[in-house]
């Protein structure tokens, strides 16, 4: 049954009951439900969110101290090649 023929058919059978009943706001239980988790799924999306950003902020200081190191030793590491040192052991 489609929505408009199903409210009218509820309408009709509670009239028919009690006359004094009225139907004010006629939603499905599935928008009722997904009204009542707006606040978890805002909660959700926001945690979410600030996890991503927190991988992020991570990964970029990650890649900014081991860029730091590799300057810092490239010199070193060219000294000890220079020397005689392979790719094995110039670290």
């Amino acid at each position: 049954m489609d929505a408009a023929s199903l409210e009218e058919l509820v309408r009709r059978t509670l009239t028919n009951i009690n006359p004094n009943l009225t139907v004010l706001d006629f939603k499905s239980l599935d928008y009722q439900v997904a009204g009542n988790f707006n606040q978890e799924r805002l909660i959700s999306r926001l945690t979410s969110l600030f996890g991503l950003l927190a991988l992020v902020l991570a990964s970029v200081g990650l890649y900014g101290i081991t860029a730091y190191s590799t300057a810092r030793r490239t010199g070193e590491i060219g000294v000890r090649m220079a020397l005689g040192a392979n790719r094995g052991n110039a670290a």
